[in-house]
């Protein structure tokens, strides 16, 4: 990708990196160079076995339809990954798109170099840093269009989405607050706040006379179908399913009769077990853990599933999931560490008083080697203490196995 292949070159590694290159003329001039390079809506091919998921308008990175600034797009971030790593291999997002920054730079746009460049170049050195780059793939999104909307929309087989539109439109103007609207060289000016939609609107309304406060609504809703059709055609492009996060496009898609799927549903999951642990860690944890985080995923989906069939709230579903599968699983974990422990007191000073020795073995349940200590030197001693770690081990080996050791493994290596 053009702005990973920039950093690279001009030796990037800080924000005071950045901002140095973004003060030198041959650096964007560089910059401007890969941008008019890059190909265009190049599929992305992904390995066997890969889950991905493509993420929407207000959490692909794009700035598009929410906020430039460096710190809405660090919470961004944060909010996408929190929706990928507990299930997903792979997500795709936009991030700088090649045909804007050719635009930008062409004109030496202040703004665009100083805000938008800047935010989304720091937004790569951030997933660098936290050890995302293996779960990101990037792309150039099919173009957002809202003078042809209506068109995309049929030619992409989801003209269903604008069935809703009539009274959608209704409910953002009662919810909305037309915050500023202003005459301008023949179009008015708005600015616009509504809780269905990522962040403030900005935009402008062709007409002689005022516009009504609907007419206002009504260019909001054309400016978030057109994203949410981008975000379909591209999904669709690339053969996987699309994550939403925006109200407006959540509402799009239930009038429309959009239906959800398995994975539509995992991604808006929050499991409160791995929110507190930081975004590293998690990500260490599941390189760790891979052969047990890949048990609890195939059994989280085929969880999912069973219960989308009487459900489709995602809170449902994911409250039922909690006390009907992960809580039950991981008090059964803690029981039966909690044998394993008893058993192997029991055993180990049982066989002790038996023989005259002193027996004692560590590590199993911290993870560090095992060793055992024999005081005496009785190979019957031996023989009788190994019985009880081979035994021990084959009820860990169980405990293992469990489909929500991973979830266990994480809430234990943080404190829960």
């Amino acid at each position: 990708m053009f702005a990973k292949v920039w950093i690279d070159e001009e030796g990037i590694k800080s924000p005071d990196d950045l901002d140095g290159a973004l003060k030198s003329e041959k650096a964007l001039t560089r910059l401007e160079e890969l941008a008019n390079a890059e190909g265009l809506y190049a599929a992305t091919k992904f390995e066997d076995g890969v889950i991905a998921i493509a993420a929407g308008r207000g959490l692909d990175l794009s700035g598009d339809l929410d906020c430039w600034h460096v710190d809405c797009q660090r919470q961004q971030l944060e909010k996408l990954f929190r929706g990928i790593l507990h299930y997903f291999d792979k997500v795709i997002v936009a991030g700088p798109q090649a045909h804007a920054y050719v635009d930008g730079l062409r004109e030496r746009n202040e703004h665009f170099v100083d805000t938008v460049i800047a935010s989304q170049m720091r937004m790569l050195l951030v997933i660098k840093e936290l050890g995302l780059d293996g779960f990101v793939d990037f792309v150039q999104k099919d173009p957002s269009c809202v003078l042809h909307y209506g068109e995309h929309a049929r030619s992409a087989g989801v003209s269903n989405l604008l069935a809703g539109q009539k009274e959608l439109v209704k409910e953002v103007s009662r919810a909305g607050h037309l915050r500023k609207l202003k005459p301008h060289k023949g179009h008015w000016d708005y600015t616009f706040d509504c809780n269905f939609t990522e962040h403030t609107t900005w935009g402008s309304v062709t007409a002689q006379k005022q516009p009504r406060k609907r007419d206002v609504a009504n260019d909001v809703f054309i400016k978030y179908m057109a994203g949410l059709t981008s975000d379909v055609i591209t999904a669709r492009r690339l053969g996987v399913p699309l994550g939403v996060r925006i109200p407006m496009h959540r509402l799009i898609l239930e009038r429309g009769g959009g239906q959800s799927t398995t994975e539509n549903v995992i991604f808006d999951m929050r499991l409160p077990i791995l929110e507190g642990i930081p975004i590293p860690d998690l990500v260490a944890l599941r390189e760790e853990q891979a052969s047990s985080f890949e048990s609890f995923r195939v059994a989280l989906a085929a969880a999912v599933s069973e219960r989308m069939t009487v459900d489709t709230d995602v809170d449902g579903i994911t409250d039922r999931i909690m006390k009907e599968v992960i809580s039950p699983a991981l008090n059964d974990i803690d029981r039966q560490l909690e044998v394993v422990r008893s058993g192997l007191v029991r055993r180990t000073a049982s066989k002790a008083v038996q023989t005259g020795v002193l027996a004692t073995s560590v590590g199993l349940l911290s993870g560090s080697p095992t060793r055992a200590v024999i005081v005496g030197g009785a190979g019957a001693t031996a023989s009788a203490a190994k019985s009880v770690l081979e035994n021990k081990a084959n009820k860990m080996q169980a405990v293992t196995l469990s489909d929500m050791y991973f979830l266990w493994t994480a809430q234990r290596a943080h404190g829960g």
